[in-house]
């Protein structure tokens, strides 16, 4: 699967981008105009519902249930968080800014090669526009200002967009998107879909106690899985 390859591809990089970064600048006084690194850890999604109860006595559908859930939960969380481990490199440089955009924008050297990060952020009236390349001269592992993701975040609202791209296909259409608009710790809404892949995405509703997922297959036919916290009552619509 394309999406499961970009995903285990990034992974790689991150290990390559991390084996790079060990310096800090101790010098914040143009990131303190600059915009505010994102903490995109309140985006993630966590079904803590069906964790360790799986058993003989939960019944097939509450396994299927859970099962799918932690599928997700593992998907989302994998490519959700990848914004976040790449701006850590950002958090430890200064940013320069041309009037428009702010970059920061880190190079790391090693044995191996270099590797170049460049992280952009375009303050709106309502949102912050975010894009990162990364460029490389490693072995094994080159090519030149490769967009790894773009999106936007809302400046007021816990709201906002990542776009994930295809190192493979270099394609100007996202391989994957993310959505988030999160109202307080009971209530948000959580989508993930995909140019490729066996299924078109997914759609989580969080209105505590109430819970909705649907997972939609390529053919537009829906899987809706639902749980009371609260009752633990709950089903799955195949």
């Amino acid at each position: 699967m394309r999406v499961l390859q970009n995903f285990k591809y990034l992974t790689v990089l991150l290990l390559v981008v991390f084996t790079f970064t060990n310096c800090k600048d101790a010098n914040d006084a143009i990131k303190e105009v600059a915009p505010e690194i994102p903490d995109l850890s309140e985006a993630q999604l966590s079904f803590d519902f069906f964790k360790a109860k799986v058993n003989p006595s939960t019944g097939e559908n509450f396994n299927i249930a859970a099962s799918l859930t932690s599928s997700m939960e593992g998907l989302t969380t994998g490519f959700s968080s990848l914004p976040e481990s790449f701006m850590v490199i950002a958090e430890n440089v200064d940013a320069s800014f041309d009037g428009v955009m702010w970059t920061w924008s880190y190079t790391g050297t090693g044995a191996e090669g270099s590797v170049t990060i460049r992280l952009t952020a375009e303050v709106k009236v309502l949102q912050t526009n975010w894009a990162m390349y990364i460029s490389s001269s490693s072995q094994g592992v080159t090519f030149d200002n490769y967009k790894i993701f773009d999106g936007f975040i809302k400046n007021t609202t816990n709201e906002g967009q990542w776009n994930f791209y295809s190192y493979f296909d270099q394609s100007s259409s996202p391989a994957m998107t993310y959505d988030w608009d999160i109202e307080n710790e009971s209530n948000g809404t959580f989508s993930l879909t995909f140019s490729e892949a066996s299924f078109a995405g997914l759609y989580y509703v969080k209105a505590s106690p109430d819970n909705t997922l649907t997972l939609t297959d390529r053919s537009a036919e829906n899987t809706v899985i639902y749980w009371n916290e609260t009752t633990g009552m709950g089903y799955i619509d195949f």
